[in-house]
């Protein structure tokens, strides 16, 4: 096994058999739940697939080893929940491998064993990367299309050069030859880019088909080419285009058909949403410079320092590439209100072999030789790292010689990345999965076991991490035009407790959510769905059918308390959930109250 093959799966196989934190919700309600219900006949469906926005391709990554388990007898909990990390393990390891080839086609090989280090490193690539979002898709679709949307131009592909070369050294002999070796040599190149052509093109068509937002990112590469070719080529491209970009879209949507029940275009739903009303600020909004000043910053962290230096220790306008397309994703991301960091994971992986390049020239081997200093060694280097004979030098010499604080610097900032890796990996927002465990347990004891979640809005995974049909409800979220639909999709999961259809302390023609009517008053929201309520339209519940367990963070449970005990309520279990607070939603203990416990 290569081993750059056998150090990556073993760092992404690692991280998927020892994730245990939680991230964004989408890890789990956009991808696992709707797999695991198409598969198990059990699952939530949040609003978004009420209404279209959603593509079934991505859970269908997940359906397939579910089937398997089920059909092999195998779906055990522990299989349901980490096979489909180790699925995204491999998709991590296909993308650190496009990242360091790229690094390798642009700046050599030692810049790309760097690179590798870098990405093996980052603290936010072990934090996310090997998640079920589809923002993990789209990152390893972007680097492999960027891969081979660089070898598709003929200043990126290898091949092309090495013919180029061949057919100036035949050149004093071309009478002899007629011409037939160069010929052949074009005609093996042209091949060769054609098939790297259809390569990324086949990359954007997929990033679409998960991700339709990355269809803003697919227009600057696709601009370029159209601009940059003429003629046959063009016609080639746009040909090409056509035929794999319509094949693989249209193929989504006949899955989509298939799952919705009627035709929906799902591209088109999404960019309408998010783009055009710009409905995604109800997640929250941030200023149209997030992404540069706090996003980027925030997910290199230490690697920073040595992003900007490889950035500008990078000659070639070629080799500038990928960090124009990062750019310009940081730019097409910074145009809906709502920004998240997952969303910066493209650009991030297009960044790395920046950083990879600054790591070699301060650390590689040839840093620290006597002999570094020499101008010759110097620019031997260089064309080295250009990639490819004959062609300009893709980066500049970095320190003529590293002092030793540059180097313990840029080893520090390869360092620092680990102990942030694996905080983020094993502790913060632990107890949003931790919890689920303990609930999985119980309900294996005790199969009458029922659940309501009083923490905000899928905050923690679901019948994917339980993988037992046990009665279970939490406090939606969704607008309030699509919560009739949204509730219509899961009536039967959550016909056993009725929450209140109308809330008792919203204003005359106010609307609020469940979670929002429930944070404004927790009290009298509780007392409703228990005790009955004239104002929200509840009756009240024999206790027998209350619900056995509650989840909630400890502010709202600290509050509840009083009255939860008067219920015959009692802490079960408190779970730290961070070491510092860093959202408003997700405070560092959640708690786990069982009924009839003592006290």
């Amino acid at each position: 096994m290569h081993p750059a093959l056998a150090a990556s799966l073993a760092v992404r196989l690692a991280v998927a058999l020892t994730l245990r934190t939680a991230f964004a919700p989408d890890e789990y309600w956009q991808s696992l739940e709707v797999a695991h219900r198409l598969v198990f006949g059990y699952g939530h469906l949040t609003w978004e697939w009420a209404v279209g926005l959603r593509s079934f391709a991505h859970p269908l990554l997940f359906a397939g080893p579910y089937t398997m388990l089920l059909a092999l007898r195998l779906d055990t909990p522990w299989a349901v929940v980490r096979v489909p990390l180790l699925l995204q393990a491999l998709a991590a390891t296909a993308t650190d491998l496009y990242v360091a080839a790229t690094a390798a086609l642009l700046f050599g090989q030692s810049a790309a064993r760097w690179t590798l280090a870098c990405q093996l490193a980052s603290w936010f690539n072990a934090y996310c990367l090997g998640r079920t979002y589809s923002n993990s898709l789209e990152a390893a679709l972007a680097a492999a299309g960027t891969h081979h949307w660089l070898l598709s131009r003929p200043t990126g592909a290898p091949s092309a050069q090495s013919s180029h070369g061949r057919a100036n050294r035949s050149s004093s002999s071309r009478e002899k030859q007629q011409g037939g070796r160069e010929t052949r040599a074009t005609r093996l190149s042209a091949a060769a880019q054609r098939r790297h052509q259809r390569a990324w093109l086949a990359c954007a068509a997929l990033s679409v088909v998960f991700r339709p937002s990355s269809a803003l990112f697919w227009v600057l590469p696709a601009a370029l080419e159209l601009a940059r070719q003429r003629g046959g080529a063009r016609r080639a491209l746009l040909g090409d285009a056509v035929l794999i970009g319509g094949g693989l879209l249209g193929a989504a949507g006949l899955v989509d058909r298939v799952g919705y029940g009627h035709w929906v275009a799902v591209p088109w739903e999404f960019f309408r949403f998010n783009l055009l009303a710009g409905a995604s600020a109800q997640y929250g909004g941030h200023p149209w410079h997030w992404n540069i000043t706090q996003g980027l910053p925030t997910v290199a962290a230490s690697l920073l320092p040595l992003l900007v230096a490889g950035l500008a220790w990078t000659g070639s306008t070629e080799a500038r590439m990928p960090a124009l397309l990062a750019g310009w994703s940081l730019a097409v991301y910074s145009l809906p209100a709502h920004k998240e960091f997952r969303f910066l994971l493209p650009a991030l992986q297009l960044l790395m072999p920046y950083c990879g390049l600054a790591a070699a020239s301060l650390l590689g081997s040839s840093s620290s030789s006597s002999s570094r200093g020499s101008s010759s060694q110097r620019q031997a280097r260089s064309a080295a790292a250009a990639g490819r004979a004959g062609a300009p030098a893709a980066a500049r010499a970095g320190p003529r010689r590293p002092a030793a604080w540059q180097r313990r610097g840029a080893a520090a900032c390869l360092l620092l990345q680990l102990p942030m890796a694996a905080y983020f990996v094993l502790v913060h927002q632990g107890a949003q999965v931790g919890v689920m465990r303990l609930i999985r347990h119980e309900a294996a004891a005790k199969p009458s076991t029922s659940v309501l979640f009083l923490t905000p809005c899928h905050a923690t995974p679901y019948y994917s991490h339980i993988h037992a049909p046990i009665p279970m409800r939490f406090l939606d979220c969704s607008p309030p035009q699509h919560a009739a639909a949204t509730s219509a999709l899961n009536a039967a999961e959550e016909a056993w407790l009725p929450l209140p259809a109308a809330c008792p302390t919203a204003s005359p023609g106010e609307q609020l959510s469940q979670r929002r009517c429930f944070e404004r008053d927790p009290p009298a929201y509780l007392a409703a769905v228990l005790e009955g309520s004239a104002d929200a339209g509840t009756h009240a519940l024999p206790p027998d059918r209350w619900p056995r367990l509650l989840v909630g963070y400890a502010p709202v449970m600290h509050h509840l308390g009083a009255q939860l005990r008067r219920w015959g309520y009692a802490p079960r279990a408190r779970l730290r959930n961070c070491w510092v607070q860093t959202d408003d939603d997700s405070p560092c203990e959640l708690q786990l109250w069982a009924l009839g416990e003592a006290a």
